[in-house]
């Protein structure tokens, strides 16, 4: 990718999955990569992986919902590498998603919806104000933020997942308008279904797996090191006139109607409408919206 040897990244959440494979890349880009994550650990233990190919990397805690650790982990990349080029808010709140998928909407307590905002939401919008002065002064930066396919359509749970979710691509979508012109680009990237794992039936068993399998319109789902090199292509001068938008890294998932039961594999020979809902079987006739 053009324009990323010598930037240095933040990549917060970075100390596994999609923000690992993400640190990874990012180096073998020629990024400085800060590795900022509250597992500091597993932090470090990406840096130094890093470090060991021959990268340059430095690992950081912070607590997306603590604003005091926030600033001190900008400062501290500030001060390591001179300054900062690239945000990629990667981190999510998994400690939340059980109790969010399993207890319905009219039980759910209000508290665990502050509590996923703080993190997925509140988080975002604080690492952005504390590296914003950084980007205005040098008059550029990258900012990509990660939503989810859940904050697009309706879900029948995740309820408070799926809403600090849609807020993500709102706030992208603001900071790109107020400091486009100050050379600041903000985009959001939406993932789908991603395997961290050899297999789709071991990543997603069961019918869940088998919906996927039958509606992505891709032969297999994304793995981390494409959503990686999606995030590594937005931060890079190569996506330079992409800013306020959306990208999504879902397989096409959301690119086809519902009405359909699977997307088949040879279109040719078996054509995918279902016979069901064509014309001859509606004999008062049909409309289309």
């Amino acid at each position: 990718m053009r324009g990323l040897k010598d930037k240095v990244v933040i990549v917060v959440g970075g100390a596994g999955g999609n923000a690992s494979a993400t640190c990874y890349r990012m180096a073998e880009e020629g990024c400085k990569v800060v590795v900022a994550d509250f597992a500091a650990d597993k932090a470090e233990a990406v840096a130094e992986k890093i470090r060991s190919q021959g990268g340059q990397a430095v690992s950081r805690f912070v607590d997306l919902g603590d604003e005091k650790t926030v600033e001190e982990m900008v400062r501290f990349a500030a001060e390591t590498y001179g300054t900062i080029d690239i945000l990629l808010n990667i981190a999510y709140a998994p400690q939340y998603m059980v109790e969010d998928s399993t207890i319905p909407f009219t039980k759910l307590d209000p508290e665990l919806f502050m509590n996923v905002y703080r993190i997925n939401f509140v988080g975002y919008m604080l690492t952005i104000k504390h590296v914003l002065p950084y980007f205005l002064k040098q008059q550029r930066g990258v900012i990509v933020n990660t939503s989810s396919t859940d904050g697009t359509y309706g879900n029948p749970c995740r309820t408070a997942y799926s809403a600090s979710k849609a807020a993500i691509i709102s706030l992208a979508s603001n900071i790109a308008v107020a400091y486009g012109k100050m050379g600041v680009r903000c985009n959001t990237l939406v993932l789908g279904h991603i395997t961290h794992s050899s297999s789709l039936d071991m990543e997603y068993p069961g019918v869940l797996g088998e919906s996927i399998q039958c509606n992505i319109l891709t032969p297999a789902p994304a793995g981390e090191k494409d959503v990686a090199a999606a995030f590594a292509f937005l931060a890079s001068d190569d996506s330079a006139h992409i800013t306020a938008d959306i990208i999504k890294v879902d397989d096409g998932l959301k690119g086809h109607t519902p009405l359909l039961p699977a997307i088949n594999t040879n279109p040719e020979d078996n054509w995918a409408y279902p016979k069901s809902v064509l014309p001859e079987h509606y004999p008062d006739g049909w409309t289309e919206a």
